[in-house]
């Protein structure tokens, strides 16, 4: 299991995780995989290096929103990379094209109407929170009905 919505310091006000800091702990409890989310790209040179010298898989993320839905876009390789480092620059949703070199997964309740992305999922976290227990059900619905894990 990989937690996949990890914020570092570079999220400001956000966040205290320092990357050197989450990459020794993952080192020291086995963990293969990682993964960031910050809401810009500061870290994303700093976190892979620091994940590739300790023979960590590093996930690169960033946290959006585009028409109104929190979105978290993830590079699945180079390409997607390069592709989420332009949006960030610019936030011109016209930057983020079809790609299956990019996942999105939504943390909200529908589908963005300006990407139609191939990779995409709705997200669901499940911390137990009243609204988030209520909330679910529904993703699950709309999950199906639309045919998007």
């Amino acid at each position: 299991m990989v937690q996949l919505l990890i914020k570092t310091e570079y999220s400001m006000l956000q966040s205290h995780v320092r990357i050197p800091e989450i990459v020794a702990f993952a080192k020291m409890n086995g963990i293969e995989t990682l993964a960031i989310t910050d809401t810009n790209m500061h870290a994303a040179y700093q976190f892979y290096h620091a994940c590739k010298k300790q023979g960590i898989k590093a996930i690169i993320g960033y946290e959006t929103i585009i028409d109104d839905q929190p979105l978290v876009l993830y590079a699945k390789n180079q390409l997607g990379y390069k592709t989420i480092l332009e949006y960030a620059s610019t936030h011109i949703p016209d930057s983020l094209y079809v790609s299956d070199d990019i996942i999105v997964v939504t943390r909200g309740t529908k589908r963005p109407k300006v990407m139609p992305f191939s990779t995409f999922y709705f997200g669901l976290e499940l911390d137990e929170l009243e609204v988030e227990v209520q909330v679910a059900p529904t993703i699950v619905t709309l999950s199906e009905e639309v045919n998007v894990p």
